[in-house]
Formats: structure tokens, sequence, C-alpha cells
């Protein structure tokens, strides 16, 4: 198969073989099936993807073995990519125990299983299990793959280690060349994006380009993501029409693949146009982001829905103040003048350890000083250190977690002592809730914590973590 054959061009030179090997009467190839599989998933269609998939593993009968761990890897894949993640999960832990009992061992599992963590929020336990297939290969001196040392970067730009992540990427690049293999056009694309969450926004561009770059010399299909990013970049920018320009080619892809669409897109779009002062416009905008939610089924975006709603008052500007005016007066106040920290990260370790990580890299890189425990505690003076953090912080930023109240009926609970802290020394909180988190009734917290209820919270977002960030900075003033 020629190197510069497109992706369908391929899918059809193997589709003509596996119809000549049926017509000769020879055995099924697995192999190539999987292949076909692999073709169809970088194209999007899982649907024909998850076929493939099921006649690579009837070949596997029909040849009399068992089905082979790469196809239950390709499967747990594809059903990552469709957000279906018990069953992802149930696939990869499938084609381990097949994998762990085969001749060989394919660690590439380990690379599968490391991506449904990361989509899961589990970055740090991702990297662990990246750490472990490259300790296979090098125990094999076998070379290192280079998608490997891709999501090895994929992983660290979760955790805000973005340097070590692009020393990652460009690791992943240097290897492809050195293998002689064309170099994924994704690994531009990532580039670009740390680059932008690292505010580089002139800088990402460059690595932008390159990846459509790649994309058309490999005869990938074009992704829409390039030019959506690009209009971030222009945005951030103030290049407003070249955003806008840039939106428009992204739909143009999406229309042209047949894509009922992108929230995504959209509501990037929605964000540009409010900051290059088009309000109307852009709450419009986030409507069809919202339309197009429904249209997919996707529930509607907790963090969209509060910017749309940000945007619909009448006074926007004074939102910060109402959201401080809405915690209890405190009873043991700490005058500003002594406040040493502008915040205190206040999480429990699983799952918010990433999630701290990643804001107190980003409050760093906007000047403020944070206190988080991993990082700042003595030892031996626990309690003391975050009691006397707290009350001499300006702000606690609370990531609230699926299950982050279940400890606080113990009187020793961390967290609830760090609450209980902030509330009575006058510490302004700033509830994030995370994906999944839900407020319990006031009525079922223990009463030095219950006010925290009547404090106005605002959602997390990954997908657009910057307005995140932006959102958070107008809070903290």
């Amino acid at each position: 198969m020629g190197a510069k054959l497109s992706q369908e061009q391929q899918l059809e030179e193997l589709t003509a073989q596996e119809a000549k090997l049926r017509a000769s009467g020879s055995p099924p190839d697995p192999e190539k099936r999987m292949m076909r599989a692999g073709i169809l998933v970088r194209l999007g269609r899982y649907d024909e993807a998850h076929n493939a998939l099921d006649s690579a593993a009837a070949a596997c009968t029909e040849l009399g073995i068992p089905e082979l761990a790469r196809i239950m890897n390709i499967r747990a894949d594809v059903l990552r990519l469709q957000g279906l993640y018990s069953e992802a999960l149930a696939s990869i832990q499938a084609a381990e125990q097949r994998s762990l009992a085969d001749e060989h061992f394919f660690p590439g599992i380990y690379n599968t299983w490391a991506n449904i963590l990361a989509d899961l929020g589990r970055p740090g336990q991702a990297l662990k299990l990246i750490q472990r297939a490259g300790d296979y290969f090098a125990g094999e001196g076998i070379a290192f793959p280079p998608p490997l040392a891709t999501n090895r970067g994929n992983m660290l730009k979760s955790l805000g280690r973005y340097h070590e992540a692009l020393e990652a990427y460009d690791h992943a690049r240097r290897l492809y060349e050195e293998q002689d293999k064309p170099v994924f056009p994704g690994i531009y694309s990532m580039i670009g994006l740390t680059l932008i969450l690292q505010e580089k926004y002139a800088e990402a561009l460059l690595p932008l380009d390159e990846s459509e770059r790649f994309c058309h010399e490999q005869g990938w299909a074009p992704w829409f993501g390039i030019d959506m990013y690009r209009g971030v970049c222009f945005g951030k920018l103030k290049r407003y029409g070249d955003a806008m320009a840039a939106y428009s080619r992204a739909q143009a892809i999406l229309d042209e693949q047949r894509v009922i669409g992108e929230w995504e897109l959209n509501f990037s779009r929605a964000i540009t146009m409010y900051e290059a002062g088009h309000a109307s416009e852009a709450i419009a905008e986030v409507y069809e982001a919202i339309a197009l939610c429904a249209k997919l089924g996707v529930d509607q975006p907790a963090f969209m829905m509060e910017t749309l709603q940000d945007w619909l008052s009448p006074q926007p500007e004074k939102l910060a103040a109402q959201q401080q005016a809405s915690q209890p007066a405190p009873i043991e106040p700490v005058p500003d003048s002594e406040k040493r920290y502008d915040a205190f990260l206040s999480y429990r370790r699983d799952p918010g350890l990433p999630y701290s990580m990643l804001i107190k890299t980003h409050l760093d890189m906007n000047g403020r000083s944070i206190f988080r425990d991993q990082e700042d505690l003595h030892k031996g003076q626990f309690h003391e250190d975050i009691i006397d953090a707290i009350r001499h912080s300006r702000h606690m930023i609370v990531l609230m977690t699926p299950g982050f109240f279940e400890r606080c009926s113990n009187p020793e609970d961390v967290l609830r002592n760090e609450i209980s802290t902030a509330l009575r020394c006058g510490t302004h909180i700033i509830p994030l809730m995370m994906e999944g988190f839900s407020w319990p009734q006031p009525a079922d917290l223990p009463a030095d914590i219950r006010d925290i209820c009547k404090v106005n919270a605002m959602s997390y977002s990954s997908e657009f973590f910057s307005a995140f960030i932006d959102k958070l900075l107008r809070w903290m003033g």
C-alpha cells in the first residue's frame, strides 16, 4: 500500500483485497479487517468501524482462534470516541486479560486505557499506565512508539504541566522521524492547543498551520478543530475578521462531511463575538449551540448555560460583586491587610487533585499567589497550617467533585474544617461545581458548613477552560 494514498484510497484498497480473498476461497484475514476498522475510526465512521471489528472477530472464530486482544483494544477506543465509557472500560479490561494470556503481550492496550481514563478526568492514573507501557517497551528492547509519547504529552497538558507536555510532543515528533514514519498531524494541533492554554496565541498559529499541512499531505480528512482553534487565537489577538473567517471554514468542513454540527464551535464563536462587543449576536449563537445540543442528544453544558445567563443579565459588570455578597457575614473576620495569599485551593484528592494542579497553574500564570496543600504545607503542622492559610487568604476556591460532602458528617473531616474556617473568618468562598456534582439539601449538612449552600457557585469547564479561568479571575476581583 503506497504511503501517499489517502485514507479513503487505503480503505478502497483493503476492501478490494478482502474481496479477492473471498473470491479465491482463501481463509479470512482478521488483520486486514482490523486495518479497515482503524481507517474507519480515523475517518470518524464509528458504526462502520464496529462492523469491521465484528467481522474481524468472526474471522478469528472461523480460523479457530480466540478473538485477538488488538480487536478488543480498537473496539474500546471506538467506544471511548462515542462517549460510551463503561463499555470502553469493559472492552479494554477484556483486552488486557486476553493479551496477558497470549504469548506476546500487546502494550498498546495501556495507551488506549490511558485515553479512557483521561476522558474520565483521571490524567494522573493515565500517566502511570503510559509509564507501564513504556517500561515494557524498554525492557523488551523495542523502539518507543510515537503515539505513546504523544499521549504522554496529552496527559501532561491535562495536568497543566505545559512545558513537559511540549517536550513530550517534540519527543513524539522526533520518534516518528527516526522510525521513518509519517508524523501524526494531531501532534501539531496539540502543540497549538497547549500554547493557547499558555495564552501564547500568536505562537499557536504556526503549529496549527503545520497540522493542516500534514493532514493534507497524508490524506487525512480535514479536521474542523484546526480552524476552530485558529478562530480562538485570532479572537484573543483582536483580529475579529480573521476569527470569523476561521470559524466559517470550520463550519464548512463540518457541512462538507455531513456532520450535524459541533456545539463547541458555536460556543467558541459566541465567546469571540461577545469579546468583540457584539453581545446580541453572541447570545443568538449560544442559542444555536443549545439547539444543536438538543439535536445531538447532548446535555446542555452547565458552563455554557451560566455564560448565557451572565450575558443576559441587565448589569453583567455587577455579577462578581453579587457573588461576593452571597457569602454569609463572618463571625471572626480577618482584615485584608493581613492576607498573604490570593486564594486557598480546597479539594478532595480523588478525583480533585489534577483539577487543583491545573487551576493553580493558570492562576500562577495570572500572577495570583495560591496556597495548595501538597506544595505549601510543613511536616507535622498540617492542621495548623491549613487553618492559618485559610484565615490569611482572600478567597477559597472549593472544587466540588461528585460526592464532595459525603464525608462531612465526620467532625474530623478536613474539607468540613476548611469550609467552616472560611465561613467563620470571612474568606471569600468560590464554589466550583465539577461535572457530576449535585448539591445536597442544606438540612443534610452539619450546621457549621450549612451556609455554603447560600453562596453563588460556578460550573467548571474543561472544553472552555480559558473562558472558565477568565470568569474565575473576575470573581476573584
